[in-house]
């Protein structure tokens, strides 16, 4: 973050300098041009300097339980977020029809 910071910051100060709008622009769009260019060659270089592989390498999808309703579904997706004991009683008992007031 400091990085990002100090980056535009200089950017600014070079700006306020010369008042060439390139430089704003410049200090702006740039590092995010490098990042995206540094994203491709590590995707580059993983991919034996391929940068797309086509065919598609195919992955194994192992089968769940497809008789889950999409309210389970979506209370175990963001389970981690509040915790796994409490949040399975919350989920059993909105599924059998009675409900826990939150007090």
């Amino acid at each position: 973050m400091c990085i990002k910071v100090s980056i535009l910051s200089s950017g600014v100060l070079i700006y306020g300098a010369t008042t060439s709008r390139a430089v704003l622009v410049s200090s702006v769009y740039l590092p995010i041009i490098a990042v995206c260019l540094g994203y491709a060659y590590h995707a580059w270089k993983v991919n034996d300097y391929e940068l797309v592989v086509w065919p598609r390498k195919e992955v194994e999808v192992a089968k769940q339980n497809a008789n889950v309703s999409d309210l389970t579904v979506a209370f175990k997706m963001i389970e981690n977020l509040f915790g796994g004991d409490e949040n399975d009683m919350q989920l059993e008992n909105i599924e059998s029809g009675t409900a826990l007031s939150l007090s």
